[in-house]
């Protein structure tokens, strides 16, 4: 409802104003999974509006359709949204996300697949579509997003029971040489927007990750598992799966672990020189493996598409993976064998030849 009453405001403030207790229902402070009776009265003050608080009564029937921002709309009149869908099912929408466009916020992904959607789903007043989990700015690839309340209960659902499995491809700086498993712990700091790794006081690991020091009791878990697939002029070429899903993680223990991410400055990596409309550093989100079926078999879960959904790589990531003798095709990764193994190959070294990725070993799973 709040959403629908704020369309233009980003999911992540929603629930900064939930979790200040700015939201409320019939004078009482509100959860995010609170179900609203017949009658009663929300209230909440829009951060981006001075105007007195909104206050709203939970309608007999369902309101039509939200107003699009005057942005959305236009940008949809003028046909400028060009969503690179992967696959479109009754219920979730795969997008192949390019590198430089926000998940949140104005001129982002959420406000294309909005426009995408409006008048294609059915409208409701405690449901609007968007984004199930996130990718940062300069990130790429496969990201979910809800086209119903089925939809988006069952996948986050499964995300959060550590069903669904996400794999990266990254170019590092460093040469690493043999699989690794980062176990670390992980604090982000909201005013840097960085995110603090630090290894397990067993380890006797120090703090990297950025200035600053994160406070212990905000940290959490962050484990990551790295396959590198070919090793050329001192950078990596590497599968990379996370078992959790910190805020940066990625980033922050490639850095912690000596190799981060190549051109990602934020996190220690080296500055590289690059042409307009690349990232700044190569991380793609390659592949989401969700079970094979539903969690929930019901009829109104039917059609509800499970299994592989692969990305391909944006054209500036594919002509850098050349340097490590990846072929300029994309067939190759469609092969990607991820089933859990604690075997350990090494990377192909300076002769550059990767072959089929995925042939240089597996990399465990969750």
């Amino acid at each position: 409802i709040v959403r629908k009453a704020c369309p233009g405001l980003p999911l992540s403030a929603i629930h900064r104003m939930f979790r200040t207790g700015k939201i409320t229902v019939d004078g009482h402070r509100a959860a995010p999974d609170m179900r609203v009776l017949l009658g009663q009265e929300i209230c909440f003050v829009s951060p981006r509006a001075a105007a007195p608080p909104v206050s709203a009564v939970a309608p007999v029937a369902a309101a039509p359709p939200a107003a699009l921002p005057a942005s959305v709309v236009e940008k949809k009149a003028a046909q400028q949204y060009h969503l690179a869908i992967i696959k479109e099912t009754p219920h979730l929408l795969f997008v192949n996300k390019p590198p430089g466009i926000p998940t949140h916020g104005p001129n982002s992904l959420d406000e294309m697949a909005a426009a995408y959607l409006h008048g294609k789903i059915e409208a409701s007043l405690s449901f609007r579509p968007g984004p199930l989990h996130r990718l940062d700015r300069e990130t790429s690839g496969v990201i979910t997003f809800s086209k119903s309340l089925a939809g988006a209960r069952d996948f986050s659902l499964c995300l959060r029971s550590g069903r669904i499995q996400k794999t990266y491809i990254a170019i590092l700086e460093g040469r690493l040489e043999q699989n690794e498993v980062w176990d670390d712990m992980l604090a982000y700091d909201g005013t840097t927007r960085r995110a603090y790794a630090q290894m397990p006081p067993s380890t006797g690991g120090g703090q990297k990750g950025g200035k600053g020091t994160a406070s212990e009791a905000a940290a959490k878990p962050a484990r990551t598992w790295v396959q590198p697939l070919a090793v050329r002029g001192g950078r990596t070429l590497a599968l990379i799966r996370t078992g959790t899903g910190r805020t940066h993680q990625i980033r922050a223990q490639a850095a912690l672990h000596g190799f981060p991410l190549a051109g990602d400055t934020k996190y220690g990596g080296k500055r590289r020189t690059r042409k307009a409309g690349e990232s700044a550093f190569f991380l793609h989100a390659l592949l989401l493996e969700l079970p094979p079926e539903p969690p929930l078999a019901t009829a109104e879960n039917d059609g509800l598409s499970w299994g592989r959904i692969y990305a391909p790589l944006p054209a500036a990531f594919m002509r850098a993976a050349a340097v490590f003798g990846l072929a300029a095709n994309k067939e190759p990764f469609g092969r990607i064998n991820f089933e859990a193994d604690d075997k350990i190959e090494p990377a192909e070294k300076e002769s550059g030849q990767v072959g089929k990725v995925g042939d240089a070993g597996t990399c465990p799973g969750d």
